[in-house]
C-alpha cells in the first residue's frame, strides 16, 4: 500500500485525518434531513484518502488500498464514543463555515478585551449553532450497530 511520506507516522486519532469539506457538509445535511447513520462510517466516508495517503512518488492509491485503510481506521476507532465523533465533525464543520465566510466573527469578538453584552450574544449564537450541529449528528447516530 502506498504511503504518503515514509518518515511521517500514520494518523492515530480521528482529528488527525484529512477530511473533504463538502463531504462533511453533506454529512450534516443528511442529519438535518432526519437520516440516521453510523457516525464513524460517515466520518470515514469523508476522509480524503488520496490527499492523506497517496505517495508523491507513485501517486497511486487503489480501491483495495482505500478499503484496507478504511478497515484499519474502522477497527482503530471502533471504541470511540459517537458523541466525540459528533463533536469532532461539528468542530470541523464550523471551521469550514468560518473559512467559507458563512459565519463571520466581528471585530468586537476578534478584539475580545472588555465586557460587552452584544459580544457575549454573538459568542452564544456561534456556540448555539455548533451545539445544534452536534445534536443533529448525535441524533443521526444509529444506536446498537457498533
Amino acid at each position: 500500500m502506498p504511503e504518503a511520506d515514509s518518515t511521517a507516522p500514520f494518523p492515530e486519532l480521528p482529528g488527525e485525518l484529512d477530511y473533504d469539506p463538502n463531504a462533511l457538509l453533506q454529512l450534516v445535511a443528511r442529519a438535518r434531513d432526519g437520516e440516521r447513520f453510523d457516525l464513524l462510517e460517515g466520518l470515514l466516508d469523508a476522509v480524503n484518502w488520496y490527499e492523506q495517503f497517496a505517495s508523491t512518488g507513485t501517486g497511486i492509491l487503489t480501491p483495495d488500498d482505500i478499503a484496507r485503510l478504511r478497515d484499519h481506521y474502522r477497527n482503530r476507532f471502533a471504541d470511540i464514543d459517537p458523541i466525540y465523533l459528533a463533536e469532532l465533525i461539528s468542530t470541523e464543520v464550523m471551521t469550514i463555515l468560518l473559512a467559507n465566510g458563512d459565519i463571520a466573527f466581528s471585530d468586537k469578538l476578534k478584539r475580545i478585551g472588555r465586557e460587552d453584552p452584544e459580544l457575549w450574544m454573538e459568542i452564544r449564537a456561534f456556540f448555539s449553532k455548533k451545539e445544534m450541529t452536534t445534536a443533529l449528528l448525535a441524533t443521526a447516530q444509529q444506536r446498537g450497530e457498533r
